[in-house]
């Protein structure tokens, strides 16, 4: 992933930031979306990133 945690907006988020975000990360959510395909068939990838993960 090319953005860490800390580099998105936090608050109130504007749709380029999500836009942006697809963008810059789109080669490595095809990969995860046709990873999944292939173990478990159809399906959607859903994201939660106002959470913060521990390091």
């Amino acid at each position: 992933m090319k953005y860490n945690l800390s580099d998105l907006p936090t608050g109130s988020e504007s749709r380029q930031s999500h836009v942006e975000f697809i963008r810059v990360n789109l080669e490595l959510l095809l990969a995860v979306a046709w990873n999944g395909y292939e173990s478990e068939g159809r399906g959607a990838i859903c994201g939660c990133f106002h959470v913060r993960l521990k390091s």
